[in-house]
């Protein structure tokens, strides 16, 4: 290796990355970031009583069965992040602990009875959900909710999904309740990186146990 090799890779490497960031900035990649997520309340609900009932990786609940209903409130504006950023919005909820367990949680949320990641696919679902958003006074959080399952019987992933696919363990949130940290994240179809990231915020144990009583 002549010398100067290593300085002249240096230089190289350093090159492409400020040209990998400009690149970022300049097409709008620079991932947003909320960070006052807050939880407000939590309660338990009919599965019937869910918006459009989705079942994350074939969860299997059936109608009369019920399923925990989590609010939270942000003074972000949601919808119009992602309909900005072209992102699709997701949730994780995990246990709180060393080791993270995942919660099955419902991937959609909502303001009202609006997915807050669809809103601009169709015209009226589009008015309807500015005229919810208008509702809420400026300088004030929105209140947003989603639906997650307090408890699972199986063991391992969840319906086909198989490789990079979360591994579930039994829980009851209800009989042994524990804090649950939650996060929204957001990439494009395409993409390869985040371009929405939120804090995370806490479901405390004792609004599990206060729900058991």
């Amino acid at each position: 290796m002549k010398r100067g090799d290593g300085a002249e890779n240096k230089l190289i490497f350093l090159l492409t990355l400020n040209l990998l960031i400009m690149t970022s900035v300049m097409t709008g990649c620079v991932p947003t970031r909320v960070t006052d997520l807050s939880f407000h309340k939590l309660g338990i609900v009919d599965y019937d009583s869910v918006p459009f009932r989705e079942e994350v990786g074939g969860s299997g609940k059936h109608p009369g069965e019920k399923v925990l209903r989590v609010e939270f409130s942000s003074t972000a504006e949601l919808g119009s992040i992602a309909k900005r950023k072209e992102v699709n919005l997701w949730l994780r909820a995990n246990m709180c602990s060393e080791r993270p367990s995942p919660l099955i949680a419902y991937s959609a949320i909502y303001l009202g009875d609006v997915e807050v990641g669809k809103f601009g696919y169709r015209d009226k679902e589009k008015e309807h959900y500015l005229e919810l958003a208008r509702k809420t006074p400026p300088g004030m959080p929105y209140q947003y909710h989603f639906y997650m399952e307090y408890k699972n019987d199986r063991e391992g992933t969840l319906g086909n999904m198989t490789e990079g696919a979360p591994v579930y363990h039994p829980y009851d949130l209800i009989r042994d309740p524990s804090d649950v940290c939650v996060t929204i994240k957001g990439g494009g179809m395409h993409a390869v990186y985040l371009l929405f990231h939120s804090n995370t915020f806490v479901i405390p144990k004792k609004a599990f146990a206060e729900i058991s009583r």
